[in-house]
């Protein structure tokens, strides 16, 4: 009750939803993605997941109207954005909220205090995060593997400008889509990871012929591991990739040798950015 009090304002445009899974194990993702997703009350849709950080400015830049103007106008025309993702490598929070379902939870912790204090230390803006990148505070999330290599966060850097950028196999971006629209793809639902459930939603997205649009200033950083899967969950997650890709491939016909099927219709393409 206190914390609801100590943060009644902020919590009048929060719409809070409880998902129970079906059976016992690892909370259902994609069940959580679609849920957020279909009670959200905007057209436009941005997830993130609870051991990320946004940007500071990340909302101020997304309403400039030279950014907007772009996101709304593109979002219904086969248009997803990227928000690049880092990871911090000097902020590490711990878990600590209780594991037991019998346990009661009692609002505000010391982990929420210990999280207040470190979102201080993170980079404040793309300049500050450049630097932090530079001496090695900050990676890039995914830099040992393609998570995120196809944000191509090394152009970013370069500049503020909007870019285009290309699917690429278990690519896992951050998106900002428009959910009205009937070529967006919804989430799977028997996705057992948040990475299972960002990799499937690109990947249908790219196969309904959307464009990857990185957004210019607008950045995420980690602050939490998420959950490793044990060895033998792992290789069952790696099959269950290949199923679902193989039966989007079928269901849009783009086979493998065809990699980027770009099925939007021609008189909605837009001319590079």
């Amino acid at each position: 009750m206190k914390f609801w009090i100590q943060n009644e304002v902020i919590l009048s445009k929060v719409s809070l939803h409880l998902v129970t899974p079906k059976t016992k194990g690892l909370y259902p993702p994609g069940l959580l993605y679609q849920v957020a997703s279909n009670f959200s009350l905007t057209d436009l849709n941005f997830i993130m997941d609870s051991n990320f950080v946004p940007s500071p400015t990340l909302y101020p830049i997304l309403k400039k109207d030279s950014t907007f103007n772009i996101i709304e106008s593109l979002s219904p025309k086969y248009h997803v954005f990227v928000i690049p993702a880092f990871k911090s490598l000097s902020v590490a929070i711990e878990d600590d909220y209780p594991s037991d379902e019998n346990s009661s939870f009692e609002g505000p912790s010391s982990q929420e205090q210990e999280e207040e204090e470190s979102h201080s230390e993170l980079p404040q803006n793309k300049e500050e995060l450049k630097q932090a990148f530079e001496q090695k505070t900050v990676t890039i999330l995914g830099e040992k593997d393609p998570t995120q290599t196809f944000t191509n966060v090394h152009r970013w850097f370069e500049g503020n400008n909007l870019y285009y950028t290309r699917w690429g196999r278990s690519y896992e971006p951050f998106i900002i889509f428009n959910k009205t629209t009937t070529s967006s793809p919804r989430f799977r639902l028997e996705a057992t990871t948040s990475s299972s459930v960002r990799e499937m939603f690109a990947l249908e997205s790219s196969l309904r012929g959307h464009r990857f649009v990185v957004l210019g200033e607008a950045y995420l950083i980690q602050i939490r591991e998420s959950s490793e899967l044990e060895i033998e969950d792992y290789w069952k997650y790696i099959d269950w990739v290949g199923e679902v890709e193989q039966e989007l491939r079928y269901k849009y016909r783009c086979p493998h040798n065809k990699k980027f099927c770009n099925q939007a219709p021609e008189d909605e393409r837009i001319e590079p950015l």
